[in-house]
């Protein structure tokens, strides 16, 4: 009997540890899936921002043309007489408006006292501007 005993301690200290050893397996795996997960994390938020650093840099290359450009004093007149109107001295601003919604007869007043009368609103085909332009304006 003692060497059945034996025999049961042998087989139940075997089973312990194999029991033991999964249980331990399992736990290991349980971590490695769980730093795996989190590696994918990362590596996917390190690509997203990779990704806005370089939107950014593009952002920046274009503020910085910017910059040129309007350090440029023939820019800022440009952007000036564009925005502003603002006007060298001789000059006359013409304005011109093309609203096909508006019908009735429009003056504008120009900063220098310049008024641009808009049309009556009669719609012309494009040959009929053209006749008008060459044989009825011939007021010179």
């Amino acid at each position: 009997m003692s060497e059945l005993k034996k025999n049961k301690k042998r087989i139940f200290s075997r089973k312990t540890v194999i029991a033991v050893s999964l249980i331990l397996l399992l736990l290991f795996l349980i971590g490695l899936v769980k730093e795996a997960v989190n590696r994918y994390r990362l590596d996917k938020q390190i690509g997203d921002l990779e990704n806005q650093i370089e939107q950014l840099e593009r952002e920046k290359g274009q503020i910085s043309n910017s910059i040129a450009n309007w350090s440029e004093e023939n820019q800022l007149e440009k952007e000036a007489r564009l925005k502003l109107g603002l006007q060298k001295s001789g000059e006359k601003v013409v304005l011109v408006l093309h609203d096909e919604k508006t019908t009735a007869e429009q003056k504008i007043e120009l900063p220098n006292k310049t008024i641009i009368e808009r049309g009556s609103g009669q719609e012309q085909s494009n040959p009929q501007k053209w006749w008008q332009y060459f044989f009825k304006n011939n007021k010179k």
